[in-house]
């Protein structure tokens, strides 16, 4: 399997070799444009997307992706910074971006592990608790509280106006505590996107998130497409 990095670190260690990653070739580019000059030709598993190296490119190289190779067939993970603002980590999602990091990840191979066990075939014990509606269109993001930091990650389940979310990172989630309130939300119901306030309910293997604030209408939309999938 390959892993290719876009990155303007000469570290060519730079990515954790351990866990998930034991397995992969490593294809390094300084250069996003050679990048997308020869990125059919590798085809890779894995494409690890520096944003704050490439703030103008890692758009067009993740639009490019995705014009040939669905998300199970190649993961897309952007690195980013605190200066990364919610609005574009939602225009992320939406071209096919996978998942946004926003810590470094070089002594952390188990979490980058679970990041892209979750992206692929690949199924666990907690996938057969909460059995993962990959084809639902229903997303969440939302600025922590505590640390300013994007939280992204997988809704899990939708029930009675209950959000259960699996964070990316449970690390960066750790500290929002039962009554939290979430008011810097973005929620993508199918091609329609929505600002609600969310509660913090449980704060446990997963955030069981609230939904307040938010019109009857999109409620009705998110019960008929979590109906669909049952």
């Amino acid at each position: 399997m390959k892993a290719l990095v876009v990155t303007e670190n000469q570290n060519r260690d730079c990515m954790p070799k351990k866990g998930a990653l034991a397995d992969f070739d490593f294809v390094l580019y300084h250069s996003p444009i050679k990048a997308l000059d020869n990125i059919k030709e590798i085809m890779p598993d894995i494409v690890f997307i520096n944003a704050v190296d490439f703030p103008r490119h890692w758009k067009t190289l993740t639009q490019f992706i995705r014009s040939y190779v669905d998300k199970e067939k190649t993961v897309i993970i952007l690195f980013v910074n605190n200066r990364f603002t919610i609005e574009e980590a939602d225009k992320a999602l939406h071209i096919g971006v996978q998942a946004i990091i926003n810590s470094d990840l070089h002594n952390r191979p188990d979490r980058l592990e679970k990041i892209i066990r979750r992206y692929r075939k690949a199924e666990t014990v907690s996938d057969a608790i909460f059995p993962e509606r990959r084809k639902l269109p229903v997303w969440l993001l939302f600025t922590s509280p505590d640390s300013g930091i994007i939280i992204t990650g997988t809704i899990i389940q939708i029930k009675n106006d209950i959000i259960f979310f699996r964070p990316d990172t449970p690390s960066l989630t750790h500290s929002l505590a039962k009554g939290t309130v979430l008011n810097q939300c973005s929620l993508k119901v199918g091609d329609k996107t929505f600002s609600p306030e969310c509660r913090v309910v449980e704060n446990t293997h997963y955030l069981q998130l609230e939904l307040s604030e938010m019109d009857n209408s999109i409620r009705d939309e998110i019960r008929k497409l979590t109906a669909a999938e049952e």
